[in-house]
């Protein structure tokens, strides 16, 4: 079964996105409160090509940015969770010890126990940071209601050493550009900017953060959706266009389109108490569950064996029958719910869906799969150009891959890991 982490935003989880990762996930994890940046900051040098031998911490590298009273509430919300904090379905971790981080040092230098390649993840993070498109999508959900206050949006946005020109290996590389949107008071721009690059680069941390650790990205807000179907389009776009005699993308790119979604009743579980969502929790959740990962692991499989496309729509639907049966004891059980879940093929061949469900309230409109495939993106070079990932070094490391994300393409942030 899958842990998760919920991405944090400018303000702390709510107790229904809490409730709604417990009737999913078997250990929910939240990013501590002092935990904002992409990475330490005694890490910078090294991810600018400096010789991993000295460090000196410094300012932010890029920080999310948080709404005030945001601590306050995070500690309403564990209060409000204490049950599930003592079941240990509900856990406060970091990315990495902070303060191992805080001092200068030199010899190996100390990260924390960071997982991620800190050169790799910066690359990443500027090449998805100048990108207008994103950098639109990650503030369209609420960009009215920032620039409705100005004060507080200028209040809260931080600025990043990431963001800033760098000289690298000789090479000088400008600043970020700022957002280009239309905006009636042109003083806004720069906040609004860092306010998007906060969300893109928390994006890829946790995506990344998860793959290193076999775990699940939880992405509640709509600027999230929007940053990763974003690039789900565009990875899906590119790997039709890469000269494949073989046909080793195209069988690749058949399992970026299953998706499992879940729908349920919001004001139900608004009002349920935390101490009966826990109890939601039971054999039967676990049975779906597992037969959930044991699907994705085969579908896997599938849509590499495959001879034709054809066949792999009809090894899905041949597949899902046995889930189904799983999902449906489940949605009996949760019944108060509406709880509705299943996989579908979604933008394929023919235009397949054979998810049991019909209509209901979104709960995560990606699955683990498709969430990690922010990894790839990154990790083959999509949004800085086309660059044709190496075939044969990644059929290799697929052959050792084993947790149920486990293709080489939604694994490429195995690349940013130290």
């Amino acid at each position: 079964m899958k842990s998760t982490i919920i991405a944090p935003k400018e303000t702390a989880p709510s107790l229904t996105e809490v409730k709604r990762a417990l009737l999913t996930f078997d250990k929910v994890c939240l990013i501590s409160p002092d935990d904002t940046d992409l990475m330490p900051s005694n890490l910078l040098l090294t991810a600018i090509g400096m010789p991993p031998f000295f460090s000196m911490p410094g300012g932010e590298v890029r920080p999310i940015n948080r709404m005030p009273g945001y601590e306050d509430d995070f500690s309403k919300l564990l209060d409000e969770c204490k049950l599930a904090i003592k079941q240990g379905s509900l856990e406060v971790i970091s990315t990495y010890n902070k303060p191992e981080t805080q001092q200068g040092f030199i010899g190996m230098v100390p990260t924390g126990g960071y997982p991620l390649n800190p050169e790799f993840l910066l690359y990443v993070y500027r090449n998805l940071a100048s990108n207008q498109q994103l950098l639109t999508d990650a503030i369209n959900d609420n960009m009215t209601d920032l620039l409705s206050n100005k004060d507080l949006l200028c209040s809260i946005a931080k600025g990043g050493s990431a963001d800033k020109a760098f000289n690298i290996n000789g090479n000088a590389i400008s600043a970020l550009p700022n957002i280009d949107a239309e905006l009636s008071d042109d003083s806004l721009r720069i906040p609004l900017t860092q306010i998007a690059r906060g969300r893109i680069a928390t994006a890829i941390k946790i995506a990344g953060f998860c793959e290193s650790k076999e775990m699940v990205p939880f992405y509640t807000s709509t600027s999230y959706e929007r940053i990763i179907n974003r690039l789900l389009s565009h990875v899906h776009y590119t790997l039709d266009q890469i000269p494949d005699e073989d046909r080793f993308w195209e069988k690749r790119n058949r399992i970026l389109r299953v998706l499992h979604n879940e729908y349920l009743d919001h004001p139900t579980l608004d009002d349920m108490p935390i101490k009966e969502v826990l109890k939601l929790r039971t054999k039967v959740w676990e049975k779906q569950a597992l037969g959930k990962d044991k699907f994705q692991s085969t579908i896997i499989e599938l849509a590499i064996e495959a001879k034709a496309n054809e066949d792999f729509e009809g090894m899905f639907v041949t597949q899902i029958k046995e889930y189904n049966k799983l999902a449906c004891e489940l949605e009996y059980e949760r019944e108060k719910l509406k709880h509705k879940l299943g996989f579908s093929l979604t933008g394929m061949f023919s235009t397949i869906k054979t998810a049991h469900f019909t209509v209901g309230s979104f709960i995560s409109p990606f699955s683990n799969m498709e969430t990690t495939l922010l990894c790839a993106i990154a990790g083959i070079g999509l949004v800085g150009g086309i660059i044709a990932p190496n075939s044969i070094s990644i059929d290799e490391k697929e052959k050792s891959l084993k947790n149920s994300k486990g293709f080489a393409l939604c694994s490429a942030f195995n690349n940013m890991k130290t």
